[in-house]
């Protein structure tokens, strides 16, 4: 089972994203997140394999931002970043970057 987190302000995109994740086998959505400051405040507590994380994340920062926190707090987590823009998604995918990468 691979455990996802998403982080993402539009509830919308948030609701479907988790219910895709768990009506798919053997991924399960763990926690979803609507800002930056309660991603890094619960997900270091949390299970996750990965996090989908988008990039627009008003009023407290970006999903830049939300990766930088995490590094130190979740080295091992895979995130999944993504923006959508004028009905395009643009979507990145790698490990937690290195401090020298940031």
């Amino acid at each position: 089972m691979i455990n996802v987190a998403i982080v993402e302000d539009s509830d919308e995109f948030r609701n479907l994203w988790s219910e895709i994740l768990n009506d798919t086998e053997g991924y399960s959505c763990i926690g979803t997140f609507d800002n930056v400051r309660d991603a890094v405040a619960q997900l270091p507590s949390l299970t996750a394999d990965v996090v989908l994380m988008d990039i627009n994340l008003p009023p407290d920062g970006n999903g830049i931002d939300c990766v930088r926190q995490l590094r130190s707090l979740c080295p091992t987590i895979s995130v999944v970043t993504k923006a959508i823009t004028e009905g395009f998604v643009t979507v990145f995918l790698g490990k937690m970057p290195s401090k020298a990468a940031i």
